[in-house]
Formats: C-alpha cells, structure tokens, sequence
C-alpha cells in the first residue's frame, strides 16, 4: 500500500501530465483507466515487471488492445 506522501506525489505527476499534455487523461489506477468508456485506445508503456499485467487489463475490457 502506497504511502499518503507517496499517493499525494503521483496525484501531482498526473495533475502536471495532465495540464502538459492538454486532451488526455490521467487515470490513478488501469481500472480506472480500462473502466473509462471515453478511451478509445491504450498504450502500454509501464515498467516492464508491470507491463504484462497492464496489457493483459486492457485486453480484458477491450476487443483490441495492440502492444
């Protein structure tokens, strides 16, 4: 479980990803992400010890997922 400093830290990362790259999301969770119907595409750029299970989330929600 992440630390209050820790979480606070990544809800500030995705605040200024956010506002640096305007038209998309910053999601706090791949549920959250894969639970948005509004995505119409993921790309998967995780570390590679969470890449699998990032991919094989989005694969689970959508009918295409490419990687």
């Amino acid at each position: 479980m992440r630390s209050g400093r820790s979480t606070r830290h990544l809800a500030t990362v995705r605040e200024q990803l956010a506002a640096r790259l305007p038209g998309t999301a910053a999601y706090s969770s791949v549920d959250a992400l894969v639970s948005d119907p509004s995505v119409d595409a993921v790309l998967v750029a995780s570390p590679s010890a969470l890449h699998a299970r990032h991919a094989l989330a989005c694969l689970g929600h959508r009918p295409t997922c490419a990687d």
